[in-house]
């Protein structure tokens, strides 16, 4: 359903496997620096053996898991898996052409209701950064296309969230339909 939804204003989502399409219980549209891209959430590990070809039990996480569909035709695949931990909401993952991880990050939980704190380390471990923040926003904060923003507020029977990212003028929608 969430999928369909988008389809037509996201063409990764369009060309997304048919038959992988009734794992999908999340999505959120991401618009970093001009680009628009789709992350397609699921709990099926099968969805993950589909996406990522080599070694995927290394993101077997605890309950969602996530592919930037639009990063995977990519030199940089970018891979979110759930790792509630000591703080931490979820891992993500940069991956090479070769599925090897060149780039990590941590999302922590923030200090105020709405916020996520990101770390970024390098393939060696090495931080790159650290504190990013991101937090939650009303739809104002969403910097992409109108028409996204509209398709998610018109959608019933689902949780809509907007965040955004300051620092680094990304925005996202994110629609989840548990």
């Amino acid at each position: 359903m969430i999928v369909e939804a988008f389809a037509p204003h996201v063409p990764s989502l369009a060309s997304f496997n048919s038959l992988l399409r009734r794992f999908i219980h999340e999505i959120e549209i991401c618009h970093r620096s001009g680009v628009t891209s789709a992350v397609v959430g699921f709990r099926d590990f099968l969805v993950m053996q589909n996406l990522i070809k080599t070694e995927p039990e290394r993101f077997r996480g605890l309950g969602r898991m996530g592919v930037d569909l639009d990063s995977l035709a990519t030199n940089e695949k970018k891979v979110y898996v759930d790792f509630r931990e000591d703080g931490i909401q979820f891992r993500g993952f940069v991956l090479d052409a070769n599925d090897r991880i060149v780039q990590s990050k941590i999302y922590k939980i923030g200090d105020t209701p709405g916020q996520t704190i990101v770390d970024r380390f390098d393939a060696a471990g090495e931080q790159i950064s650290t504190n990013e923040v991101e937090e939650r926003c009303d739809r104002s904060g969403w910097t992409g296309p109108d028409e996204i923003a509209d398709v998610a507020d018109g959608l019933k029977n689902v949780l809509v969230g907007y965040t955004e990212k300051k620092s680094h003028s990304h925005s996202y929608v994110r629609v989840t339909t548990e």
